[in-house]
């Protein structure tokens, strides 16, 4: 184990009818997300009522990733610099340092410097703690796009750090009454923004001008008619801000700010990320009951897979590049220290493996020193546990 229709809007969003745009019809495989072969997954949508999928599925989570696989564990952190309480986030600044924090019980803000250890067995890494902040209250959320390193505060409050000077940003506003949960740096409009979300089913955009995040524009999701509850998960995706909530995921126009459409969600969601392939954007929705839906920019559903086999929960989800095959994969983090890679475009399982801690997992996260994609990926656990983890070349292979 190492190893519906959202309504009151301009244009609503259809949950799983047909004659939309970029869907398949009734009966024919959807190309591209579930013909992989192999094993993967077949789905065709369904004739009966509801048009579900229907899913035909060998060893639905793959071979075990074991210590002689493709993957291996690299680094872990040593119980006692642990943040004994769930991890909340992680971000790689520079070439080899990992920030790290912890869940409420934790108030500090931790950093470690990645030390490359040449061993017998192979190149393995320790974690030496460099930086020990405490910033008095839990921190929910971090995100970093150089130089700013944000972090979001249980109490609404934003943080942000500027990594060239060294120097903490003047005190942004607060806008959120609720723990923050999701945080995103991304150019919109032509501006660089700070973009966040939190459990009091608000959102918020900072603008960066002039050196400093200027006033936030701040609403509702619920008020203008989206989806209700806290924001869980946000992600832009082209002209468009997308808003997991409790009851659906709500896209709001980044020019207007007016909301687009909801798709509602059963059972709740858990996570989200978005994913390009060939130029082409699409959105994936982790489920708490281990499901897993993709849609298009539309928010049409192209597709959908309920729990199967052992993936019975989604705790986190992370995007990371296989530099070796070229591929991406999506890494689904689960309870008791499970994890199921799958591979993109096909979602065909490539294997599941278990951190040695076996605590639920509460973050994964790829990183990419010097920019780089390496197959490098961070988890987080219940327990305050970090580990590093890397998919590579599989130990009998030539190229190796």
């Amino acid at each position: 184990d190492d190893g519906g229709n959202g309504g009151g809007s301009r244009f609503s969003f259809c949950f799983f009818r047909g004659g939309l745009a970029g869907t398949a019809p009734r009966g024919e495989v959807m190309r591209g997300w579930d013909d992989g072969g192999n094993g993967g997954y077949q789905s065709k949508r369904s004739r009966g009522k509801g048009g579900a999928f229907q899913q035909r599925e060998a060893n639905p989570t793959g071979p075990t990733l074991g210590p002689w696989s493709e993957l291996k564990k690299l680094a872990d952190l040593p119980y006692k610099l642990s943040h004994r309480d769930r991890i909340t986030g992680s971000c790689l600044v520079g070439a080899d340092e990992i920030f790290t924090t912890g869940g409420p019980q934790c108030h500090r803000l931790r950093s470690f410097r990645v030390i490359p250890q040449p061993t017998p067995q192979g190149l393995r890494f320790r974690l030496d703690q460099d930086k020990d902040i405490d910033m008095g209250t839990f921190i929910s959320a971090m995100t970093f796009e150089s130089p700013w390193l944000v972090v979001g505060l249980g109490n609404g409050a934003l943080k942000a750090f500027n990594q060239d000077s060294k120097a903490e940003h003047p005190a942004l506003n607060v806008v959120h009454t609720g723990q923050v949960n999701a945080l995103v740096l991304k150019e919109v409009n032509g501006a660089a923004c700070l973009l966040s979300a939190a459990e009091d089913g608000t959102f918020a955009i900072h603008t960066f001008r002039d050196g400093a995040f200027a006033q936030a524009t701040q609403a509702s999701l619920a008020t203008m008619g989206g989806a209700s509850g806290p924001i869980k998960a946000l992600q832009v995706l082209g002209t468009s801000l997308w808003l997991g909530a409790k009851t659906g995921v709500s896209v709001i126009d980044l020019q207007t700010l007016t909301v687009k459409g909801t798709v509602p969600v059963n059972p709740e969601l858990r996570d989200m990320v978005t994913y390009e392939e060939g130029g082409v954007p699409f959105c994936i929705l982790a489920l708490v009951n281990g499901g897993i839906l993709i849609l298009d920019s539309a928010g049409n559903p192209v597709f959908q897979r309920g729990p199967a086999g052992d993936h019975t929960s989604n705790t986190s989800i992370s995007l990371v590049f296989h530099h070796v095959d070229q591929k991406f994969m999506l890494i689904c983090g689960q309870d008791y220290g499970y994890c199921t890679a799958y591979d993109l475009p096909a979602f065909t399982p490539r294997g599941s493996f278990r951190v040695h801690e076996g605590s639920n997992i509460t973050h994964l996260k790829e990183i990419r020193p010097g920019g780089q994609p390496q197959g490098l990926f961070v988890v987080g656990g219940a327990t305050g546990d970090v580990s590093l983890w890397q998919f590579g070349h599989p130990p009998d292979d030539s190229r190796h």
